[in-house]
């Protein structure tokens, strides 16, 4: 999975690619984002945040441990870009 601006609806510039290892550890933060929004973000699926993802940040900084890399590499995407993408596979 990867993280890219959105621009016009698009993909555009990529952020991030998320490792096999650190998609299992978000699995938790998803699942909780899911169940707060409806919103599910997963491998066979693109998710656009057009405006705002707070929600999300909030779930992934609730969920992951404070220790963790990906934890503090994706919150600092997701705060320097508030429209992004999530690509599937």
């Amino acid at each position: 999975m990867e993280i890219y601006t959105l621009r016009n609806g698009q993909a555009d510039e990529l952020l991030y690619a998320l490792t096999g290892q650190q998609l299992n550890e978000l699995t938790i933060a998803f699942e909780h984002f899911y169940k707060s929004t409806g919103i599910r973000i997963d491998i066979y699926r693109d998710t656009k945040f057009s405006s705002g993802n707070e929600g999300l940040i909030k779930s992934i900084s609730e969920t992951l441990e404070s220790s963790s890399k990906t934890k503090a590499e994706i919150i600092n995407i997701l705060c320097e870009h508030e429209k992004v993408i999530f690509v599937g596979d």
